[in-house]
């Protein structure tokens, strides 16, 4: 009699959660724990034919369809205890399904037996797929767990009820099941799919679902962009998702740094001590290889990262913390550039120096190949001469309309006449002196400060000025002290080189005489088609 005690409570705390629609209690009642599994197998039910089985639920009545889930959740319990995952895999499925079945009449209430039930089948069709090779060709347990979990993603995301109670407050918590199954998978162009469905449905704004949902999703994406190399949008996604982690969730913080500290490393920001003090594989990792960035050690940076190599490659990061390097050399090279005196000219055999001081033997024409493939990069600002083998650090130049293997001989010649011209112009002076199709604007002030602009003919004298008036008065407001020997940051000019590509956009008074000019055309066609509808009108 016993045995069956178990199974009848069991039964009408089923049936009156349901009908309260307690989902929590629900949920808790199918939850795979231990001590039910082994209250159910200590029932004898495997021993039970299914009507006998269907019979404990006909004594309860237990409605639809909750009669069906628990005949499979018992054998579902039943077969995880005798460690047959496989047959427990598809008796889970099937609680799932029958539960999908009904989801349309169903509301929000029902959210936390949804992910119980979907979760559930995830992990059973691991460890399935873990106790038993799939053989070649044959479909895994884990794939055919994610399209069971995309039908309740879509009972989700497709719901029409009112928002209030709408199961697409479900959506961001089974996105993150399909995620990490298709990561798993190495799948992850199936995200692709489940981002163009939340793009393209009536959806609550992310901030109003829960934050473990949020994190989880924003994990998830920024690895995505992270394979994809978009490493601005997958730096914004898991600093979201690294900031709304608790303090608590250690771990989950832990597995979000796998993939924002490579991101930050290539960026030359490095973790700090405090950081990697919370985070012991992290700090395994990347204590080293910050060391070695920050002091240019480029063999030490070598060193740490073969030593870290199979982790890395595992957490599919290697390539990305590779790329570091080119920070380890600027930091070098930089060094190389205070030595010599903060010169803006410097021999190409001095970088080759530091590189052999480092442990790297190389010979000039390396080094070259080193230098240019870090101003290609945009590591560093400046050019090569490879007649001189002089390394020229300079400041901005828009070489875009240029072929790549043309824009260092143009620069050479750019700096060159642009030195030239500004030798021979007086303080005070301005003036514009035409090099075959181009013109070389130059204006040197009365303190002595000159500015340039090359351009081609047809690039109005008068905006050039208005421009290198404007340069040169910001740059001596803002760096009143300034030496010429100091290297100095003016981000501005990269914006005004493509603000006056256009010199109409960029000067008003060329931006009103154009809009004059049209006015006047527009008035000539206007008192022309006027006059002529007159003469048609008389006619």
């Amino acid at each position: 009699m016993y045995r069956s005690v178990y199974i009848d409570n069991f039964l009408k705390k089923v049936k009156k959660s349901s009908q309260e629609e307690n989902a929590r209690v629900l949920a808790s009642l199918f939850a795979y724990t231990e001590k039910h599994v082994d209250q159910l197998a200590a029932q004898n039910v495997k021993t039970m034919k299914p009507h006998e089985i269907q019979g404990f639920t006909k004594n309860v009545q237990l409605e639809a369809p909750w009669s069906e889930i628990v005949i499979h959740h018992m054998k579902t319990a039943l077969y995880l205890d005798a460690g047959e995952y496989e047959e427990a895999f598809l008796s889970q499925k099937e609680v799932v399904q029958s539960l999908q079945r009904f989801m349309p009449n169903m509301t929000r209430w029902i959210l936390p037996v949804l992910y119980l039930f979907n979760n559930d089948l995830r992990l059973i069709a691991t460890r399935a797929d873990q106790d038993k090779e799939a053989a070649e060709g044959q479909r895994r347990k884990l794939e055919e767990a994610a399209n069971v979990i995309s039908k309740s993603f879509t009972y989700c995301i497709t719901d029409r009820g009112p928002m209030v109670t709408s199961k697409k407050y479900g959506t961001y918590r089974m996105i993150g099941m399909l995620f990490r199954i298709y990561f798993k998978l190495k799948q992850q162009n199936l995200c692709k799919n489940i981002l163009r469905a939340v793009k393209a449905a009536d959806m609550p704004s992310l901030e109003q679902f829960p934050k473990s949902d949020r994190v989880t999703f924003r994990y998830y994406l920024g690895r995505l962009y992270f394979l994809e190399e978009d490493y601005v949008k997958a730096e914004n996604e898991l600093n979201l998702a690294f900031k709304e982690c608790t303090k608590h969730h250690l771990k989950n913080k832990e597995l979000i740094l796998q993939t924002l500290l490579p991101v930050k490393l290539m960026k030359g920001m490095l973790p700090t001590k405090t950081l990697l003090s919370m985070f012991p594989q992290s700090r395994q990792i990347y204590s080293q290889l910050a060391i070695a960035v920050k002091k240019g050690n480029v063999k030490s940076f070598n060193v740490a990262l073969t030593n870290s190599e199979s982790t890395l490659i595992k957490q599919r990061t290697y390539f990305a913390v590779e790329k570091a390097e080119s920070i380890a050399l600027r930091q070098l090279f930089r060094k190389v550039f205070l030595v010599m005196g903060q010169n803006t000219r410097l021999p190409i055999a001095k970088f080759q120096q530091a590189l052999n001081f480092e442990g790297m033997t190389i010979d000039i024409e390396e080094a070259e190949w080193m230098l240019a493939n870090m101003i290609y990069k945009g590591y560093m600002k400046g050019y090569l001469s490879h007649e001189k083998m002089y390394l020229v650090l300079t400041s901005q130049y828009d070489l875009s309309s240029f072929g790549f293997f043309q824009r260092n001989t143009i620069q050479e010649v750019m700096n060159f006449s642009a030195i030239t011209v500004t030798e021979r112009t007086e303080l005070g002076q301005r003036q514009s002196i035409e090099v075959e199709n181009n013109v070389i604007h130059v204006y040197m002030n009365p303190q002595g400060l000159s500015g340039i602009i090359i351009s081609d003919k047809d690039y109005p004298s008068r905006v050039a000025f208005s421009l290198l008036n404007k340069v040169v008065d910001e740059v001596l407001t803002k760096y009143s002290h300034w030496n010429t020997a100091d290297t100095i940051e003016y981000p501005e000019l990269t914006q005004y080189i493509q603000k006056y590509q256009d010199p109409q956009q960029a000067d008003n008074i060329m931006k009103v005489q154009k809009e004059l000019d049209e006015t006047t055309t527009i008035m000539y066609k206007t008192i022309e088609s006027l006059l002529q509808r007159g003469e048609k009108n008389h006619w």
